[in-house]
C-alpha cells in the first residue's frame, strides 16, 4: 500500500509546493511552465494558484509575489531594485 504524501508547512501556512509555486511566479513562469517544473498538470497548478492567492489574501499573482517578497519568502529568488 503506498504511503500518503507528507505536506510540509513552511511559514504562515504555506506548503513547500506553494513556496515553489511562488518562486516560479516571481520568475514570470506561466501555469504550463510551473506544471512542468513541479511535475503537475496545468489544471492542478491553476487550482493550487487560486487556493494560494486566497490563503495569502492576494488579488493576483503580482500581489502574491509582492507579499511573499515582503515576508522574506523569496530571498535569493528575485531582487527588486530599490528606488533612488
Amino acid at each position: 500500500m503506498p504511503r500518503p504524501k507528507r505536506t510540509t508547512v513552511i511559514s504562515g501556512g504555506i506548503t513547500r509546493t506553494q513556496l515553489n509555486m511562488l518562486r516560479l511566479m516571481a520568475q514570470g513562469k506561466d501555469q504550463y511552465a510551473m506544471a512542468e517544473a513541479l511535475n503537475l498538470k496545468p489544471g492542478t497548478v491553476h487550482t493550487y494558484r487560486a487556493l494560494l492567492l486566497k490563503k495569502m489574501g492576494a488579488t493576483n499573482t503580482t500581489n502574491a509575489v509582492a507579499i511573499a517578497y515582503e515576508l522574506g519568502w523569496l530571498r535569493g529568488v528575485v531582487e527588486i531594485p530599490q528606488a533612488a
